[in-house]
């Protein structure tokens, strides 16, 4: 008869178990994305920023921002980074990928303070070719939250703008990443 008793303690010991897993694994993933972000030199990228980045970001943002894009009637399509502050400037650099981890487009903007904690990113997508349309990146941030549009620079009826909704983290007092997920919103 104990053993029947123990039945569900076991299955509820293995869910746990498996949630506190992924709990690690998560932030696992976080940590290296910091540190990948943080070390990432867009000018010295030549070609698509590493696949490894990519999934990261994805997986990252993904995982970070699904109740928030959920609670806002929202389909994650791809995330982004960006790194301001190496030179002591407000400007960034970074990428955005699709949720096949594949590069979207390479960003470069600024970050402006308005105050002390709130603020606007501004930014465009650089390198592209003729047949491609500049990507304009528009957000405003409180904290360490960041709301905003993606969406092409020559607007056309088969364009598809872009919810952008993250976070921002700064590392010191001249430097800083932020980490965004890409979303279709109805």
């Amino acid at each position: 008869m104990t053993r029947f008793a123990l039945i569900p303690f076991a299955i509820f010991a293995t869910a746990c178990a498996d949630s506190a897993d992924i709990d690690q694994s998560i932030d696992e993933v976080d940590a290296e994305v910091r540190e990948l972000i943080e070390e990432y030199d867009a000018s010295t990228e030549r070609t698509n920023p590493s696949s490894k980045l990519g999934q990261l970001v994805v997986q990252l943002a993904s995982h970070r921002f699904a109740q928030t894009l959920d609670n806002a009637g929202c389909n994650m399509v791809g995330a982004g980074f960006g790194v301001w502050g190496a030179d002591n400037s407000r400007d960034f650099r970074g990428a955005m990928f699709h949720n096949s981890t594949q590069l979207m487009d390479r960003m470069h903007g600024e970050v402006a303070f308005e105050g002390n904690r709130h603020g606007i990113i501004l930014g465009e997508s650089y390198r592209t070719t003729s047949s491609k349309s500049a990507l304009l990146f528009d957000a405003d941030w409180k904290g360490g939250k960041v709301v905003g549009d993606l969406y092409s620079a020559k607007r056309s009826t088969h364009t598809t703008d872009l919810t952008v909704f993250g976070s921002m983290h700064r590392t010191d007092w001249t430097k800083g990443h932020f980490l965004v997920a890409l979303a279709q919103c109805n």
